[in-house]
């Protein structure tokens, strides 16, 4: 199992836990993601597969509803 793997799976059985911008950045990144850096403290998130554009504050910890949408996300585009 890659750390990425590990890390979604992680992030799927504690999505409460101390998540912070960089642990976001790297799961997306490694499903094709891509983003910039929105106004104030906030990014937003696109894929190509997405008509979505998935907006995280950076704020730390990352609350618990932005880290079960994006696993959401990538179940989306995994289909």
């Amino acid at each position: 199992m890659s750390q990425i793997d590990k890390l979604r799976k992680k992030m799927g059985n504690n999505p409460q836990g101390d998540w912070r911008i960089e642990d976001v950045d790297r799961i997306a990144k490694a499903y094709g993601f891509y983003w910039d850096e929105g106004k104030g403290s906030h990014k937003n998130f696109y894929h190509e597969k997405l008509r979505e554009i998935f907006t995280v504050p950076c704020k730390r910890p990352i609350k618990a509803f932005y880290i079960k949408r994006l696993l959401e996300l990538i179940e989306e585009i995994e289909e």
